[in-house]
Order: structure tokens, then C-alpha cells, then sequence
């Protein structure tokens, strides 16, 4: 019920308005993706999640040379310094059998951003790519996090950036509704191209409405609903902007589960449902009748 509350909720704080109309996607150009690994539960209670960063084009052409000047990894636990500003730490890139890979460790129950920032100058034009994500991890450690050192904001290129709403899930899954929001200097623009990638299905190109936002609801996926309850896919959202000699390139990997009440049939619900309140009446009338004899 809960679920079914937030995705009615979000549906009417942000309709899906004329600009939802969905074609073929356009984009051509390679960009950085983070994809999801499975998670590692360590022997202290706590939890690993490893991360791999990917360039090319989502979910089947990754590149093997990508040729990029820099390459480097953040994260925050959405703590936030005396400005309201979020505090993020630097990553380690692993790099194993060719892989690229970040690990997100966690000891209790946190809420990571997670953000891997690329650059490539070719000639005179820099291309900057931005890749992120979002998620909850469930550790349960009595260890504590080792205090680090907070990275300086100027060595995070967030110019050009994808938001979504709601940022958090503990069960993120089709069917529910996901707000989408590109910002350029934290200002978002309207009819702003935007491009779907999805693991087990054809992408698309969408556009935001007028002030800037697209609500994307993750279609039903019969490969993922056969795969079981704890199975996942992902899903990646790109947009890109130029400004001068410089085009940003900015992702959001989503993380989804088959829905839990998409397979859920409302008449047999209802039907359930009234053929129990018509049962437990006849049994108090029956009840009453045997009383009064």
C-alpha cells in the first residue's frame, strides 16, 4: 500500500505532460556509466558494494581504450558542511583484469551519492563526463567508519548535472515513477533532450517539459519478473550539453526490481476481499439464529 500511495503522490506532483512523447534514441556519443555489482556481506555485518565505471554506450558497447586525460571517483554520505553543502570523500578506482571498479563500504545503514567524474581533450574541444548514482546500504556493524578527509569541492566538476526524485529507495522497482531533472549550473532547462538506456529494452529519447522536468516510469519487464524477487537490472539516464569548445556529458544509473504489485489483479483483490466480508456476515447471522432458538 505504501508504494502504491508514493507512485499516486508523485503522479500528481509531477504529470507526465505532451513533452513524455517517447522515439528512438538520437544520441551518439560515448559516455561514463556506473553499473552495479552484486553486494558482498562481510563477516563483521558490514557491506561491500562494488561498482564497476564503464565508457562506451549502455548495457553492450563498453570501450576498451577510452583515451580519457582524467578519471577519478567521489562519494558522500549526504553529510552536509555549515554552508548546507553535501561533503564528499574521494574513492579509490581498482583496477582488476581490465575492470575498472569503485567499493562502497558500509557499516550501518547509510545513504550514499556516489559520483565518477571523466575528461578528455581532443584538439581544441574537452569533453567532461560526469557519471552518478544513488542507494541504500543496510550494514550492520559494530565497526566504525575510519574518519576521512573530505574532498575540495574544486576538484569536482559538477556543472552540468541529472538529478531524480525521490534520490532514496530501499526497494527501487518498475512501475514507480522517477522525476528526472538535468541542470546546468544549477539551472534546469526546458525541452532538454534526454536519452533512456535500458538493460533489457530499446532506448528511447524523451524531452523535459517546460520547467525542466520529465517523470519516467520504468515500464514492466518480463525478463526481469522471471528472474525472482531479489533480481535487479539497471537502467541509465544520459543528457549532454555544449557550452563553447566544451560538451558535458552527465548519466544516472538506476537500480530496479520487478514491481511487487504490478502481477497483483484488483478484481481478485476485491473479490477476496468481498467474498470474506460476505462469509464472516453469514456466519454471524448463522450464529445469531442458533441463539435465539
Amino acid at each position: 500500500m505504501l508504494g502504491l500511495l508514493i507512485t499516486i503522490i508523485l503522479l500528481l506532483l509531477f504529470p507526465i505532460g505532451d513533452t513524455a512523447e517517447t522515439y528512438a534514441s538520437s544520441s551518439k556519443d560515448d559516455y561514463l556509466w556506473i553499473e552495479f555489482g552484486e553486494y558482498i556481506k562481510e563477516k563483521d555485518g558490514s557491506l561491500t558494494l562494488p561498482l564497476e565505471i564503464n565508457y562506451g554506450r549502455f548495457p553492450d558497447n563498453r570501450k576498451e581504450n577510452w583515451q580519457l586525460d582524467a578519471l577519478s571517483a567521489f562519494y558522500t554520505l549526504t553529510e552536509k558542511d555549515d554552508e548546507g553543502n553535501k561533503i564528499f570523500y574521494e574513492a579509490e578506482i581498482e583496477k582488476a583484469k581490465g575492470v575498472y571498479l569503485v567499493r562502497i563500504k558500509s557499516f550501518k545503514t547509510d545513504r550514499f551519492i556516489v559520483l565518477i567524474e571523466g575528461r578528455k581533450t581532443q584538439d581544441e574541444t574537452t569533453h567532461r563526463y560526469l557519471a552518478k548514482t544513488s542507494f541504500i546500504l543496510f550494514g550492520h556493524s559494530s565497526t566504525k567508519r575510519k574518519k576521512a578527509k573530505p574532498a575540495p569541492s574544486t576538484e569536482i566538476n559538477r556543472q552540468f548535472e541529472m538529478s531524480i526524485a525521490p534520490e532514496f529507495s530501499g526497494w527501487p522497482q518498475t512501475y514507480n515513477p522517477v522525476k528526472i531533472a538535468p541542470s546546468f549550473s544549477q539551472h534546469q532547462s526546458g525541452e532538454k533532450a534526454i536519452s533512456i538506456f535500458d538493460e533489457n529494452q530499446d532506448p528511447i529519447e524523451v524531452k523535459t517539459d517546460e520547467r525542466g522536468n520529465y517523470t519516467y516510469i520504468p515500464p514492466d519487464d518480463k525478463k526481469l519478473n522471471w528472474k525472482g524477487t531479489t533480481a535487479f537490472k539497471q537502467t541509465v539516464i544520459v543528457a549532454e550539453e555544449t557550452k563553447g569548445y566544451t560538451t558535458y556529458i552527465s548519466s544516472y544509473t538506476l537500480l530496479l526490481h520487478r514491481n511487487r504489485f504490478k502481477n497483483r489483479s484488483p478484481v481478485l483483490g476485491a473479490g477476496i476481499f468481498w467474498g470474506s466480508a460476505a462469509g464472516m456476515l453469514l456466519l454471524v447471522v448463522a450464529k445469531r439464529k442458533r441463539f435465539e432458538v
